[in-house]
């Protein structure tokens, strides 16, 4: 499997404060990674730097061997809230981020109406979001994010809002995505039964300063169903995790 994203030697200083120690990560093409941590760890640093929206103090970005540090627009990137706009229909949303910059073309209208129609929302097309529960929100806001057409994708908590029913639903929802489409995705949660339930590789960070503390790989086999969560070995990857996370006595938040 070739490698997608190198991020090497990547920190990021605040007035001579490290908010990310010097960090490197590989992730392989078509590889989901997980990133858990306590608040203040960095993780959301280190999206930023990767989408190219905040500059490393040091350390570089590649994308396909490409230096793509400080240039945005090379990955997808889906945050917590939705954002769709209220006075848009789902299917104008979906196509928000190509409409923002030009018109976009039939075959991407013809795009986007398929995506739609295969993964949930064929029927919600001309509903508009306060009409739609928060799992098909966040269906609409995911399926715009592919249409970006990146290789990449950056997920920042996309299902930290749900309940926990429609949590693990958009859990499956996503990896049925995810296997057909091979993106490439880091994704960030402080849920650990959603990290390992999803990941290939679980990436631990820790705070003061921001740093990975471990690469767990989930040798779980896929496609994964719900059955797998009272499993041995996945609550031997849980424990495993929340022991590196909260029993440093030096740590202080918990979060």
């Amino acid at each position: 499997m070739s490698h997608k994203l190198n991020i090497e030697n990547v920190s990021k200083q605040y007035a001579g404060t490290y908010a990310l120690a010097p960090t490197n990560l590989t992730v392989s093409d078509g590889e989901f990674i997980t990133i858990v941590g306590p608040s203040g760890c960095g993780k959301s640093t280190l999206f930023n730097i990767i989408s190219g929206v905040l500059n490393p103090t040091e350390g570089d970005v590649l994308i396909d061997e490409k230096d793509v540090t400080n240039a945005p627009g090379h990955v997808g990137y889906m945050m917590q809230k939705d954002l769709l706009l209220p006075w848009k229909s789902t299917f104008e949303n979906i196509l928000l981020g190509i409409s923002l910059t030009r018109k976009a073309s039939k075959e991407e209208q013809e795009r986007a109406a398929t995506l739609a129609e295969r993964y949930g929302l064929g029927t919600f097309l001309n509903n508009f979001p306060h009409t739609m529960s928060g799992g098909m929100r966040q269906r609409a806001a995911f399926l715009r994010t592919l249409m970006f057409n990146k290789d990449v994708l950056l997920l920042d908590e996309p299902f930290g809002a749900l309940d926990s029913q429609t949590r693990f639903s958009m859990q499956q929802w996503l990896l049925d995505v995810w296997s057909e489409q091979r993106r490439t995705i880091l994704f960030i949660t402080h849920d650990v039964e959603e990290a390992v339930f999803l990941a290939d590789r679980v990436v631990v960070m820790s705070p003061r300063p921001g740093r990975i503390e471990e690469i767990i790989p989930i040798e779980i086999e896929r496609p994964r169903e719900r059955g797998i969560l009272t499993s041995e070995a996945f609550i031997a990857y849980k424990r495993q995790i929340l022991d590196l996370i909260y029993t440093d006595p030096d740590r202080s938040d918990h979060e």
